[in-house]
């Protein structure tokens, strides 16, 4: 109890860092040892589990750059366990039928708060990180770097594009502060120094792009400088008021039902006159 009470201490504040260096000795030898557990091999045998092939992963492009794919999966119950079989482990193909990607799967850290149960998240699959913090694309981005590195060159940031940007840290207050630019596509982003990943962190697309609610109308014309503006309502045929704008109105059917009506009045008028007062 004294040893598992100490380790609950030590261990209390994993899950808001990094996680430990997975691609380091002895937690990658760790790692590929779990990964290729049998006990993994049982239980992809006993549901049973597969992973079927439907489209084709390149580990790299055409350029030779390393390709990333970004897959999400919410399950519940037994659901996670197929999940867990296919990037957790081995026991399914995944390296056979996709060679040269690593999978990497990482949790929210609600669901890896029980000891122990983290850390072997980590050795089957990446490390644990913040993953709570929101992040945005087009937006001031400030990294720390929670590394002891005694940095002499930039480091380098790969974007979701694959293209490659050179970065240099800023100190403050004894840390080292990375502000990455530019960070205009949402996606996962790599920072390494000398071939080593030092940080990795995601950008999603602005949640206020996806708001519903709706635009008043003086607001959007002076977004885009329109002084004169028609508001057209809901379920009006689109072709005829570009129309009435580009020609304007059309009277001729206006014109056509006051010369019925004036026939209709003749004809009225013309049956109370005898044939003596014509």
């Amino acid at each position: 109890m004294v040893v598992y009470t100490g380790y609950l201490v030590l261990d209390r504040n994993r899950c808001e860092g990094h996680g430990y260096p997975c691609d380091r000795f002895p937690f990658r030898t760790l790692q590929h040892w779990i990964r290729n557990n049998y006990l993994y091999a049982m239980s992809t045998a006993y549901h049973p589990i597969y992973l079927h092939k439907t489209a084709e992963l390149p580990a790299t492009d055409t350029n030779g750059n390393q390709c990333r794919y970004f897959f999400t999966c919410h399950p519940h119950g037994v659901i996670s366990v197929g999940t867990w079989s296919v990037f957790c482990s081995d026991e399914v193909g995944f390296a056979k039928l996709f060679p040269g990607i690593e999978p990497c799967v990482a949790g929210i850290k609600h669901a890896f708060f029980v000891p122990f149960i983290s850390r072997i998240s980590e050795y089957l699959a990446t490390d644990l990180s913040s993953y709570d913090v929101h992040l945005f694309a087009e937006e001031n981005i400030s990294r720390t770097i929670a590394v002891n590195l005694q940095m002499s060159a930039s480091v380098e940031m790969i974007a979701p594009d694959s293209q490659y940007y050179y970065l240099s840290p800023e100190e403050e207050n004894g840390n080292l502060i990375l502000k990455p630019q530019p960070t205009n596509l949402p996606g996962i982003y790599n920072v390494r120094y000398l071939g080593r990943e030092i940080d990795r962190f995601a950008l999603n697309v602005n949640p206020d792009e996806c708001n519903l609610a709706g635009v008043i109308d003086e607001q959007f014309a002076d977004a885009i400088g329109a002084d004169d503006y028609r508001l057209v309502q809901q379920n009006t045929n689109a072709a005829s008021i570009i129309s009435e704008f580009r020609f304007g109105k059309e009277l001729w059917q206006i014109f056509l039902w006051i010369a019925v009506l004036f026939i209709i009045a003749e004809m009225l008028l013309s049956k109370g006159v005898g044939k003596g007062d014509s």
